[in-house]
């Protein structure tokens, strides 16, 4: 257990493949965990999956490992890692649109606390970016999103 957690943390590629088999068959408990170790490099970990051909076709694994990591990237708040991610989001192509579907759910399906009181809902916190993307604008007027 030590050994996956902390292979999170080694910024090499051989790590990254090494993770593939653990990645896919981790409970949502250890997926948290094991995507933990990329903060900071959550686009980054990302990219490297979407640019390999075998992630050409979706796999609820897949599907799964997408979302949960687009959810710990949002709840950290840092604009500059949102920017990016928001880039990589955009230019995600047509004929890979699961892919882009599955990181945007990924943002919303974070939980809502409650701030006081049975039932009461938080404000919905705000991210200010350094900079309007361009990919936003591209993700607007796609019909998929």
């Amino acid at each position: 257990m030590q050994l996956v957690l902390t292979i999170g943390l080694v910024k090499n590629p051989l790590a990254d493949r090494a993770l593939e088999p653990i990645l896919k068959d981790a409970d949502p408990v250890l997926l948290e965990a094991l995507l933990a170790g990329f903060a900071g490099r959550e686009t980054e970990f990302l990219a490297v999956r979407l640019g390999q051909p075998a992630w050409a076709k979706p796999e609820p694994s897949r599907q799964i490992l997408l979302a949960t990591s687009a959810g710990l990237l949002w709840r950290q708040r840092q604009p500059l890692a949102v920017l990016r991610f928001v880039h990589l989001v955009g230019n995600i192509p047509d004929e890979q649109a699961w892919q882009q579907i599955a990181l945007l759910e990924g943002l919303t399906s974070m939980p809502i606390k409650p701030t006081k009181g049975k039932g009461a809902k938080a404000p919905p916190r705000v991210v200010t970016l350094p900079t309007a993307p361009e990919a936003l604008e591209k993700l607007r007027r796609s019909p998929r999103t």
